[in-house]
């Protein structure tokens, strides 16, 4: 099955190998798969899969090869989740949704998802998804440390665990003119301070650092 426009399947059974992608940079090939669908065989994904339900029980490659970025999404808005038995390779593309209960090894993005099988993260970010069942997370997060004082941004990589990994602190920028109050991150759309002693890493994150003005000299 060659996909290079819209596909829907909502029942009904692939035995034979998919590829779902575009040679035309400027549009999406989308493909969905929902319902009691079931696909057999392996999938590689250089476009958009909409996962809204079914079953893929083939190794699926997403992101992979020349064509383009692959992206494992939401097709509208309330629909179900498909579960995909088989591996997921994760190459340069973005997985949002869906339950993997397979092997996944990401070099790309994840963003949403259950995933209860292996997990390897291979150089890539990882913002979301539920690794609580997973049965093992393995590989490297990098977090970022923004100054936001006009110098450039550092780096710290850490391992990857269900526990999560602490960070050991910067040294502290300076900006003229303000006082350094600390590195700060989103939590849940709010800037929370990160504890050094007892905050541990468990996402692909970036810390910024938080200024006060200096008050003004006594004339």
């Amino acid at each position: 099955v060659y996909n290079d426009g819209r596909f829907t399947m909502s029942g009904g059974i692939i035995e034979a190998g998919c590829t779902i992608f575009s040679l035309d940079s400027t549009g999406r090939t989308k493909f969905t798969i929902s319902g009691s669908a079931e696909i057999k065989a392996e999938i590689t994904n250089c476009c958009t899969l909409y996962a809204d339900g079914g079953d893929i029980r083939g190794a699926v490659k997403n992101g992979h090869g020349e064509y383009g970025m692959g992206e494992i999404t939401d097709g509208s808005a309330g629909a179900g989740a498909t579960t995909f038995q088989g591996s997921v390779e994760n190459v340069k593309g973005t997985i949002e949704k869906g339950n993997f209960k397979g092997s996944v090894t990401n070099s790309g993005t994840i963003t949403g998802g259950t995933f209860t099988g292996t997990v390897t993260n291979t150089g890539g970010s990882i913002t979301g998804g539920d690794f609580s069942q997973a049965t093992s997370l393995s590989g490297n997060l990098t977090v970022t440390f923004d100054p936001d004082n006009g110098d450039e941004t550092s780096t710290q990589t850490v391992a990857w665990t269900k526990d999560g990994t602490v960070l050991t602190a910067p040294t502290a920028p300076t900006r003229e003119g303000y006082r350094f109050g600390g590195w700060y991150y989103d939590n849940n759309d709010s800037k929370t301070e990160w504890n050094f002693d007892t905050d541990k890493v468990t996402r692909t994150m970036t810390l910024k650092a938080k200024w006060t003005a200096n008050p003004p000299a006594p004339s």
